[in-house]
């Protein structure tokens, strides 16, 4: 528990967000009143004044007796009743199926956006955000990186119009002739589409810092096998050339604020990058 107020009260210092603020009298401020109630043994003589005891009236109860004759049944009549006929059951042999060609990976398809932010003019934002919708990067998600940037020591980030979209599975729209919508859109593609729309739009090779936000982006870009918490932090590539950043997503950020002092202590080593260089 002091570990986690630590990186707290690191964030905030960081941030300089101040947690308390001093407290002053006022001049002509009057002193405080006391609380006057009335005692508890004043109360309860008050309710005991105010009720009074209930009676409770009761009649005797009536039970009337019919007699009615009790027609006897034989043991032939009761056996007779009793058993029931069961009904005869039919089993038909289920027809088999022929064995799929489905390989396991085919099997997962997940589905996801991602946001992709250039910080020129070494530095790339990935950031994963609502897979519904038309346009999920919103100004609030730009103010939210911008302060993050800025915290950081990174370039701030350029307009929202220029942020480009990442969406998964490919769909039949994205070609007239309806060809991603017939191929086998598993993760490991998912992968292999993602790092190659990033090396040919935004020359990922070439950016010195990578800074990924949210699990699709972590997994999609860096590593699909490992769990998202073993993702997180610095990951140096390359002899130190290259670093990739990992913490949580900006929506996540801005639905849950105490994994900001999370996301720092995630990120808070890019800081002195530009201090070694």
């Amino acid at each position: 528990m002091q570990y986690r107020e630590k990186i707290r009260q690191a964030y905030l210092e960081a941030m300089e967000i101040q947690t308390w603020f001093p407290r002053k009298s006022l001049i002509n401020a009057q002193p405080a009143r006391l609380f006057e109630g009335r005692s508890q043994t004043t109360c309860i003589s008050a309710i005991d004044a105010n009720t009074k005891p209930e009676t409770v009236t009761t009649s005797p109860v009536t039970i009337s007796k019919q007699n009615t004759p009790v027609k006897r049944l034989s043991s032939h009549d009761i056996l007779k009743n009793s058993y029931t006929p069961e009904p005869v059951v039919s089993i038909t042999p289920e027809p088999t199926q022929p064995a799929s060609n489905i390989s396991p990976e085919g099997s997962a398809n997940s589905k996801f956006r991602l946001a992709i932010i250039p910080l020129e003019p070494d530095s790339l934002v990935v950031a994963e955000i609502p897979y519904i919708g038309l346009s999920q990067f919103t100004h609030y998600h730009h103010r939210l990186l911008q302060d993050l940037s800025k915290t950081l020591m990174l370039p701030l980030p350029s307009d929202p119009q220029f942020v480009r979209e990442f969406t998964w599975p490919l769909t039949k729209i994205a070609t007239p002739r309806g060809l991603f919508g017939q191929m086998i859109q598993n993760d490991h593609q998912a992968a292999d589409a993602v790092k190659a729309y990033l090396t040919n739009q935004f020359g990922l090779p070439r950016r010195k810092i990578i800074l990924l936000l949210g699990q699709a982006a972590a997994r999609f870009v860096f590593d699909i096998e490992l769990p998202f918490d073993k993702l997180r932090g610095i990951h140096p590539q390359e002899n130190n050339k290259q670093i990739i950043a990992i913490s949580h997503g900006l929506n996540e950020l801005m639905k849950i604020p105490g994994l900001k002092p999370e996301a720092w202590h995630d990120l808070q080593a890019l800081r002195h990058v530009h201090d070694d260089k």
